[in-house]
């Protein structure tokens, strides 16, 4: 009897906590996708690599420029 109790309990505890459950569990499954997935070594493609040198201009406080100094 004392297993069915315990049963309940936990199912109650899910019910008021199934988004925060399904939000965990979300994010856990793309975290583990990207880890078991993606090729984090490869260089980017041509144009992530062109928004990236602008990224990184505009960070150190170039502005959005393709060279530092125009």
């Amino acid at each position: 009897m004392g297993g069915i109790h315990c049963l309940d309990r936990f199912l109650a505890w899910l019910a008021r906590r199934e988004d925060w459950v399904a939000s965990v569990l979300l994010v856990a499954a793309v975290f583990g996708f990207g880890a078991t997935s993606v090729d984090f070594n490869v260089p980017p493609f041509e144009d992530a690599a062109m928004l990236m040198r602008y990224a990184n201009h505009l960070g150190h406080g170039y502005g959005v420029v393709w060279n530092v100094g125009q």
